[in-house]
């Protein structure tokens, strides 16, 4: 099926929405006044689904879906749509609440329904079809679709609408072509052997007997040249002929190839605006619109060739530009934001910890622990014995925590060093974070995370965090991360808990495939959680439910060690140098 669309929808108001869906062979606009945006959108979406899993087979059926799904609209709101679905050569048209359907058959532009009446009817193949709203039905005049459409494909006739009824709140008018898609027809001229056999073209001597008895040179002569005549006349008929025959596939190939760009940059059109439409609501239907004009692009690639590869490219350019506008994906330029060389010119360091405005850094190897002031950009060393080796840092309130798990916990508070937790059988504990004075470890190998309480100068004997019996479904946890609740990374799933109990997170993202991440970062001061694969080299933020936001890619990325986030920039570590990522 050849399906194009060219869509015209005025701006959103506050008691003012419009939404469309314009799959293959469904067309639908909504107008609805006095509701929500998100509550259309969801509606829309699941006129969708329901129109894919059980696609009505009558204009009863389809009448029955779009009075079903559409209850909500109307008992919250005053309503108007105008819908159509196509089944193989026939259509069904259902209107709703004001809204109108045109059809263009030739020259002629007819109302086909309105109010609240329904029709079905043959689909033909240069037929186009006129969704309006209520809104746009007093707005847009049966001689404006005349004047639009005449010499305009779909998509500008749509914007010429639009620019000409200036937008009127509500209106929204969905232009639609489901015509069979044809067979490219090439009519060949008939052959020279054909045009010999008819008697046609060359003219052709026939001498008797007696004429060639006694036949003189001259005339033999003569007979020669006509023959060398007839050569040349035939070599020049066949070099027509195939010049004829090559010039008219060319220019019918030429044509078809036409057709399928602008029938393709219709759908492209509509797929990228339907997909920044449902966006902010359902960000992984936004992914597969998306999805669908990039297959789009490449179809179109394999049917027109390299000849037309100029044309692809600019559509190529289009959704890939649409693409990380809708999904917000952003690519950022890194600047280096301390260099440890300052401290010491061996200075490196294998774990971040932040806490308010320090970064504390530890640097396991030589025994060494750096706090840097992320404002002042000054530093502090801390050098004891006790540190090498350690395998974690934190700090809290002026004093600094480091853990070694073949040996306990230390605390190191003007220079002094005590160990207030003795070894207590970590298996592989992976982050450490002091939140409201407690110490909290993430074990990966127990699969757990461990909690010491703070008490006067002392701490508890390490216990489970958790409030049932889930220690030990965490094995081979990744990061850990606190606010309130605690976040909990394992083979690329946010796992959430409040209060020891397991609270709600659904990661919603925009990738087809499952990203890789590596390390995680919130805290009480921000509203989201960074999650970073460091694989792809980009950073993902979502909500503290796991909602989706925006994406931002660096290639500092890919050589993080461990990052942490500071107000509106990304600080990452990467073995000397800390080097920062505006948000």
């Amino acid at each position: 099926m050849d399906v194009r669309y060219g869509i015209y929808r005025a701006a959103d108001t506050d008691t003012d929405s419009t939404s469309f869906i314009s799959d293959a062979g469904v067309a639908v606009v909504l107008e609805i006044h006095n509701i929500e945006k998100e509550t259309i959108n969801e509606v829309a979406e699941s006129l969708r689904e329901s129109l894919k899993v059980n696609p009505p087979g009558n204009l009863e059926e389809f009448q029955s879906t779009i009075t079903k799904e559409l209850a909500l609209l109307q008992n919250d709101g005053a309503l108007s749509a105008a819908c159509g679905f196509v089944v193989g050569e026939v259509i069904y048209v259902v209107v709703v609440g004001g809204g109108v359907v045109f059809i263009k058959r030739g020259d002629t532009i007819q109302k086909i329904v309105e109010g609240s009446v329904n029709a079905s009817g043959k689909v033909l193949e240069s037929d186009i079809f006129i969704f309006q709203t209520a809104s746009a039905a007093k707005s847009v005049s049966v001689e404006l679709l005349s004047e639009t459409l005449k010499n305009s494909d779909l998509v500008t006739a749509a914007e010429e609408i639009g620019k000409k009824t200036h937008e009127k709140p509500g209106s929204a008018c969905l232009l639609s072509s489901f015509a069979q898609e044809p067979v490219l027809a090439i009519e060949v001229a008939p052959t020279l052997n054909e045009q010999l056999q008819k008697g046609e073209g060359i003219p052709t001597r026939v001498l008797s007997n007696d004429t060639l008895v006694g036949e003189s040179e001259e005339h033999i002569g003569t007979q020669t040249r006509s023959r060398k005549i007839t050569v040349f006349v035939v070599v020049v008929l066949l070099g027509l002929l195939t010049w004829s025959v090559v010039f008219g596939v060319s220019r019918r190939e030429s044509e078809q190839a036409k057709k399928n760009i602008t029938a393709s940059t219709d759908i492209i059109n509509a797929k990228l605006e339907e997909a920044a439409n449902v966006a902010p609501l359902n960000i992984e239907r936004a992914t597969v619109l998306i999805g669908d004009a990039q297959n789009e692009v490449a179809a179109l690639r394999k049917k027109v060739g390299e000849k037309y590869e100029d044309d692809v490219v600019q559509l190529e350019k289009r959704v890939n530009n649409a693409s990380n506008k809708i999904v917000n994906k952003q690519n950022k330029k890194f600047e280096e934001f301390y260099d440890l060389s300052l401290i010491d010119k061996t200075a490196t360091a294998n774990h971040i910890y932040l806490d308010g405005e320090d970064l504390t850094l530890l640097n396991s190897t030589k025994g060494e622990i750096y706090i840097v002031s992320a404002t002042k950009k000054s530093n502090i060393v801390i050098k004891k014995n006790e540190i090498k080796g350690a395998h974690l840092v934190s700090s809290y309130e002026g004093k600094t925590f480091f853990l070694n798990k073949d040996k306990g916990i230390y605390t190191v508070l003007d220079g002094a060093v005590k160990q207030p937790i003795q070894k207590e059988g970590l298996q592989n504990p992976k982050t450490m974070i002091v939140f409201n004075a407690n110490i909290y470890v993430l074990d990966s190998g127990a699969g757990d995370v461990v909690k010491y309480v703070a008490g006067e100068d002392v701490y508890s004997k390490g216990a489970s965090y958790f409030a049932d019996s889930q220690a030990g479904i965490l094995k081979g946890a990744q990061d850990l991360a606190i606010d309130s609740s605690i976040y909990v990374l394992v083979d690329g799933v946010v796992i959430k808990y409040t209060s020891g109990v397991r609270d709600t997170f659904k990661l919603s993202l925009p990738d087809k495939t499952s990203p890789k991440f590596t390390h995680m970062f919130t805290n009480q001061e921000l509203d989201s959680v960074y999650l970073l694969d460091t694989n792809a080299g980009k950073m993902v933020v979502v909500s503290k439910s796991g909602e989706y936001s925006k994406q931002v890619e660096s290639s500092i990325f890919k050589k993080a060690v461990e990052f942490v986030v500071l107000e509106d920039k990304i600080i990452v570590l990467s073995q000397n140098k800390l080097y920062s990522v505006a948000l």
